[in-house]
This record gives structure tokens, C-alpha cells and sequence, in this order.
């Protein structure tokens, strides 16, 4: 998949699925740039 000419925006990047889908698109050869951000609170459940 050429994701080269793409930008995505991906939310939830630091949960249970996010972080593979994260690590995945940081292991492609495309630059990114990444802007975390957080409430400063953990999940509740």
C-alpha cells in the first residue's frame, strides 16, 4: 500500500489497537509527524 501521498489521522493511537496500528505506520519508509495529545486521565472502565 503506497501511503506516501496520503495523510492520515489516526485517534485513539495510544489504546490497545491504536498503539499496533501506530508502531505499524511508523515502521514504513513515508515521513510523518505525530501531535499527541491527552486529558491526563486514564481509561475508566
Amino acid at each position: 500500500m503506497n501511503l506516501a501521498s496520503k495523510r492520515i489521522m489516526l485517534t485513539g493511537g495510544a489504546g490497545f489497537l491504536g498503539s499496533f496500528v501506530t508502531e505499524k505506520l511508523k515502521a514504513m519508509p513515508v515521513p510523518y509527524q505525530a501531535l499527541c495529545a491527552s486529558d491526563g486521565q486514564s481509561p475508566r472502565l
